[in-house]
Formats: structure tokens, C-alpha cells, sequence
């Protein structure tokens, strides 16, 4: 992994789309249902980062006490502009939370910026910040090498909204994915599948 960073010529290894509205799907991409490359991710991300909810005070009577309930959900992008940080130069990216970065992109990620400060006052009131955040921050570095390949091995084929869990006869194509990290895993049951890539790792290195 590190002799990757040093000479793999990218800054970062990051998975990321632009998250817009109105989005409209690539007919020449076959999407993954549920995964982050599914049809209904860019969609979801824009409600999640970019969209603003309309708030109705309430009194719940259930809970004694007051609360607030979504009576609608402002989308165009005239009307949200002035709402949030993003603009034509600092756009709204989302999709894996794990990435491998960089120096340079740990520097980028850390800086006081007052852009870099607006983006965390704007996240730190949104649901899942993490499958954002880091998205929009490198990204937004015209000076930085990114790779759209996160190089974390995920396996979607099973649908719903997990992957699928990984066990033996996955090895070879965990190990010939290229990968520096793989998920998910059974942490009570999957001993042997861990015992399994150490030892293969171990061998590729000698």
C-alpha cells in the first residue's frame, strides 16, 4: 500500500461521483442495485448534502415535548445555492467512506481553510457526513491526482443493502482484486478466512 502511494502516481484512491440534481443515469453503465454505483445513490446523496428540509414546529404529544416535522424538501439548485457552501468552483461529491490517501491529501483534508471550515460547519448537520465529506474536499484540488478506485474489495452481487459477507472460496478473488482492504466479514465466524489472506499475504511477500 505504501509503495502504491509513492509511486502509483495518485494522490488519493477514493471513490467518488458528482452529486447533482437533476441527475440522470449513464445508459452505457450497469448499475449495482443497493451499492454505492447504483441508480439511486446520486439521487439519495443530493436529498442527504445538498437538498434543504422545510421544518414545522410541533408538539408531540406522545413524547412530551417539542419537535420538528419535514413538511417538504427543497431540491433546485437556485433555491438551495445560497443555503449551503457548494458552487460552481466547490462542488458536492459522495459515495465509500474508506479511501487511502497521501501526505499531500492528509494535509488537504486538515487544513483551516475557510473552505474546509464551511464544509464542516454544513456536514457536522448532515445524516452520514463520512460518505461526503472527504469526497468533496479532495476533489475539489485541481492540483491532486485522484483515482476513482478506492481499492477496498466489496461484493454486491447478493443485493440488499449490505454486501455480502465474505468467507473461504472468496480468497482468490479478494487477493487478485488488487485491493488494500476488503469487507465485510464475520468477525465471530470468519477466523479461518483471516488466517487464510495472512498466510497468502505472508507467502506473496517472502
Amino acid at each position: 500500500m505504501v509503495d502504491q502511494l509513492a509511486t502509483g502516481g495518485f494522490d488519493a484512491y477514493i471513490d467518488y461521483q458528482l452529486v447533482e440534481y437533476p441527475w440522470t443515469p449513464d445508459p452505457n453503465v450497469q448499475y449495482e442495485p443497493y451499492s454505492f454505483h447504483s441508480d439511486r445513490w446520486v439521487p439519495l446523496a443530493y436529498y442527504r448534502y445538498v437538498a434543504h428540509n422545510l421544518w414545522l414546529p410541533w408538539y408531540s404529544w406522545t413524547r412530551r415535548k417539542p419537535i420538528k416535522i419535514i413538511v417538504g424538501t427543497v431540491r433546485s439548485k437556485l433555491l438551495v445555492g445560497p443555503l449551503n457552501p457548494f458552487s460552481e468552483t466547490l462542488k458536492c461529491y459522495g459515495g465509500a467512506t474508506w479511501f487511502t490517501g497521501n501526505r499531500k491529501a492528509a494535509e488537504r483534508l486538515l487544513a483551516k481553510s475557510p473552505e474546509n471550515r464551511r464544509l464542516l460547519a454544513h456536514y457536522s448537520k448532515r445524516f452520514i457526513p463520512d460518505e461526503s465529506i472527504w469526497q468533496t474536499v479532495l476533489c475539489n484540488q485541481p492540483d491532486l491526482k485522484i483515482s476513482n478506485n478506492n481499492l477496498r474489495y466489496v461484493d454486491w452481487s447478493q443485493g440488499g443493502h449490505h454486501p455480502k459477507t465474505l468467507w473461504m472460496e472468496d480468497i482468490p478473488r479478494i487477493l487478485a482484486s488488487g485491493a488494500h482492504f476488503a469487507r465485510k466479514f464475520d468477525l465471530a465466524k470468519g477466523v479461518e478466512v483471516f488466517d487464510a489472506i495472512d498466510a497468502a499475504v505472508d507467502a506473496a511477500s517472502r
